[in-house]
């Protein structure tokens, strides 16, 4: 089996066993390249589970790459046989404090209409990160778990390298949006 076979049936796996626990899942799809991921993955389960899934985006209204990567989401899901909530942020935020309050607050709000757990696409690096930064502010014991820690968010990913999603979405032509503030060096996270 190739390297991208391995990295491909391990994403998919993951996906697969995430789902399969799920009665009913929302997506949360941002756009970029870990959540189009998951997005291609859930497309490529059975009909008996992606039936009971739902996708959710949320447009920060921060810009142009805000507003492209929404509506490459609500295309991506309908080409792959998904339905798709879009979500906007009635007042802009500066901070990416602001930004996740909203955008949680969409998911929640999404999987309670659907009786649905919220299922992300943080990787392995994002638990690195998170835990990094939580050890910066004093963090206690359960701030130090992360992204490990219990809560309802489905995250199948957590045991899986970025770069392992980068190999998947370049064997299966995944498209997605760099957002630019990503790479903006005055928010924490991207230090």
């Amino acid at each position: 089996m190739s390297i991208p076979a391995v990295e491909a049936s391990k994403v998919e796996s993951a996906v697969a066993a995430a789902l399969d626990s799920c009665d009913r899942a929302v997506l949360a799809v941002s756009g970029g390249l870990d959540s189009m991921t998951l997005l291609t993955a859930a497309s490529r389960l059975p009909l008996q589970v992606r039936r009971n899934v739902v996708v959710a985006t949320f447009d920060h209204g921060t810009g142009p790459a805000a507003g492209r990567a929404a509506a490459l989401v609500a295309r991506y899901s309908a080409r792959c046989g998904f339905a798709c909530v879009s979500g906007r942020a009635s007042t802009i935020g500066t901070r990416e404090e602001e930004w996740r309050r909203s955008r949680w607050e969409f998911l929640h709000d999404v999987a309670a209409q659907r009786g649905a757990v919220v299922v992300t696409a943080h990787t392995r690096d994002d638990q690195i990160e998170t835990v990094f930064i939580r050890i910066l502010r004093d963090a206690g014991p359960r701030g130090l778990a992360g992204l490990y820690a219990d809560s309802d968010i489905v995250r199948p990913f957590l045991d899986v390298s970025r770069a392992t999603l980068a190999s998947y979405a370049k064997l299966r032509r995944i498209p997605f949006v760099d957002d630019p503030s990503n790479r903006d060096r005055k928010h924490l996270r991207n230090r």
